[in-house]
């Protein structure tokens, strides 16, 4: 699984090209609305989801994805930080990968995506959750998983949020 800073619209396809293979990433429902959107976007390894409702089936679909063998790309913030404050980060990404043992690859965008402006895609160091497949995590767990995912994004993109915490949800 890998997990980045969102900055722009350009990102999925940025890291697409940038990891060499199809990755697969979910994309808010509404831009599922315009067909030719949808077709395009689908093409590029997006499904839809309902965001802000904490559905948990898109967290069976997502370890079903990774289980499969595929790489899932995952935007912890689940926006575009478009002023790049340093968003919270969602434990979703956590509960997926501690669901399905795999290891989280934390990656950092830096950019200014003007016509010939330097773009760069830093790696991290994986975070492995194969220790917790099977066991039930408290809350607590999570947001630490998604404290130390969001430190690690946040540092190789230059960000630096006044706190970094996880998101209760």
């Amino acid at each position: 699984m890998l997990c980045a800073n969102h900055l722009s619209l350009q990102d999925p396809i940025l890291l697409t090209l940038v990891m060499g293979q199809k990755l697969r990433y979910m994309a808010k429902e509404e831009l599922f609305k315009n067909k030719l959107l949808a077709s395009v976007i689908r093409s590029f390894g997006a499904f839809p989801v309902k965001r802000g409702s904490g559905d948990m089936g898109i967290i069976e679909a997502s370890s079903e994805i990774v289980e499969g063998g595929e790489i899932l790309m995952v935007f912890p913030q689940g926006t575009r930080d478009k002023h790049r404050k340093g968003l919270k980060g969602h434990t979703g990404a956590a509960r997926i990968a501690c669901r399905s043992g795999v290891k989280i690859l934390p990656v950092g965008i830096t950019d200014n995506y003007r016509l010939f402006g330097r773009l760069c895609v830093h790696i991290g160091t994986p975070v492995d959750c194969s220790l917790y497949q099977g066991k039930e995590l408290s809350q607590t767990e999570y947001v630490g998983i998604t404290q130390s995912v969001m430190g690690q994004i946040y540092d190789l993109s230059g960000i630096h949020p006044k706190k970094r915490i996880g998101d209760a949800k």
